[in-house]
């Protein structure tokens, strides 16, 4: 579904990124992992759009895409849950979730879907996003975007910060969405996750591919992890 070949990218005159390549199949979670400074977030800004890719292609189903502008990329159903969540603070839950609705036009069917996952926002939807604890900020950043619609969502450290009660949650919504058929690239430092949710593991370095592991290889040594990480 979703393709990176060799992709190339800078932040003014330092790069970034150095032929990197993955790629993302439906109905499969793909981890990418690596130290801090690795570029995770880095892939995934130059994914939608938010960093100009200097060489290479990134693809949808076959179509390049990588020069979209953001807007185009979140219309062909590549859903965004980024790091620390950066919702609208000063709107409610149901107006956040309205404007990931915007985005393609849909309709209430779509927004009591992503309620399905996340019931407690169901409770909360004239509540201010601003007001809301921690894990139901990620939450309503993760329902804003399965507003959309999404073939292929990308979440940028989705456990960052949450209590254990909460991390169980999004990784059950990431399975269920696993199940729907979507494509998940899921940016993940905390190798109990990826040893829990990974169907591969895709290893990252200095802005490089260093390996790619399947699940069974991945659970059968974590070290192949650990020693990575450095954890």
């Amino acid at each position: 579904m979703l393709r990176l070949d060799r992709i190339c990218a800078s932040y003014g005159r330092v790069q970034a990124l150095f032929d990197f390549s993955l790629e993302v199949r439906a109905g499969e979670i793909l981890c990418l992992v690596g130290r801090n400074g690795a570029g995770k977030s880095t892939v995934i800004k130059a994914i939608m759009g938010l960093l100009p890719i200097s060489s290479g292609t990134i693809e949808m189903d076959g179509k390049r895409i990588s020069d979209c502008p953001p807007h185009r990329i979140a219309g062909l159903r590549i859903g965004l849950v980024p790091q620390g969540r950066r919702l609208f603070a000063e709107l409610t839950v149901a107006e956040n979730l309205e404007i990931g609705l915007m985005v393609r036009g849909s309709g209430a069917e779509t927004r009591e879907m992503a309620l399905e996952l996340f019931p407690r926002l169901r409770e909360r939807l004239k509540q201010v996003a601003g007001t809301l604890s921690g894990g139901e900020q990620q939450m309503l950043a993760t329902a804003r975007a399965l507003c959309i619609e999404p073939r292929v969502i990308l979440l940028d450290e989705p456990t960052e910060g949450l209590q254990p009660s909460m991390i169980t949650q999004i990784r059950n919504a990431v399975l269920q969405l696993k199940e729907r058929n979507v494509g998940i690239l899921l940016v993940e430092q905390r190798v109990d996750a990826v040893l829990e949710l990974a169907d591969r593991v895709c290893l990252m370095e200095t802005g490089r591919n260093v390996e790619e592991y399947s699940r069974r290889e991945v659970n059968a040594f974590p070290a192949l992890l650990i020693d990575h990480l450095g954890i």
